[in-house]
């Protein structure tokens, strides 16, 4: 009996537009823009993940998932995946939405996802800078975006500087995390 031996590599498909040497977390546009350009068009769903270096400086991007009009399948193994076979220290997930009818927001399919990807890139000392969704119309959610917008809120209430029309308990949309990915 033979046992079969296997190898796993990384193989360059083609370039982006983009410059591999640009910084990504401190300006979340590079990371929107350089999204766009592979994506722009599509009419089903996307899911991408993007790496990045101990510099933050992207190393590439990875598409890890095509579905329908509303759905896309990927799981978060093969987020982390792409991660760990492009030797990343952070990435940044990405789907799209491209047939919503209003701002893109995260399903509850998106939040669970969202969750389960937290701790696996945790697991393997991973850092998930963000996780967009972006729409066919220009739009984008941040759960980076959001959880500082709710910590902000926190802390305003906690110092007693509530804004005006924020109601106790939430109110609102309920938001967190990406649309209808499954995994």
């Amino acid at each position: 009996m033979t046992i079969p031996i296997y190898t796993i590599r990384l193989v360059h498909h083609r370039n982006s537009v983009f410059s591999k040497n640009e910084v990504i977390y401190d300006n979340k546009q590079t990371a929107i823009g350089l999204l766009r350009a592979e994506l722009d068009g599509v009419t089903q769903e996307h899911a991408a993940v993007i790496l990045l270096d101990g510099g933050n400086r992207i190393t590439g991007l990875q598409i890890v998932g095509i579905g329908g009009l509303t759905t896309v399948s990927c799981g978060v193994s093969e987020v982390i995946r792409a991660a760990l076979l492009g030797n990343a220290s952070g990435l940044i997930f990405a789907h799209t939405h491209p047939s919503g009818p209003t701002a893109p927001t995260p399903s509850k399919p998106d939040r669970k996802f969202h969750a389960r990807l937290v701790s696996a890139a945790q697991l393997f000392g991973i850092c998930l800078v963000d996780d967009l969704i972006l729409d066919g119309d220009g739009r984008v959610f941040s759960y980076e975006t959001e959880a500082l917008a709710r910590q902000i809120l926190r802390e305003q209430i906690t110092a007693g500087t509530r804004p005006q029309g924020h109601r106790e308990g939430g109110g609102g949309p309920a938001r967190y995390p990406l649309h209808h990915v499954q995994g």
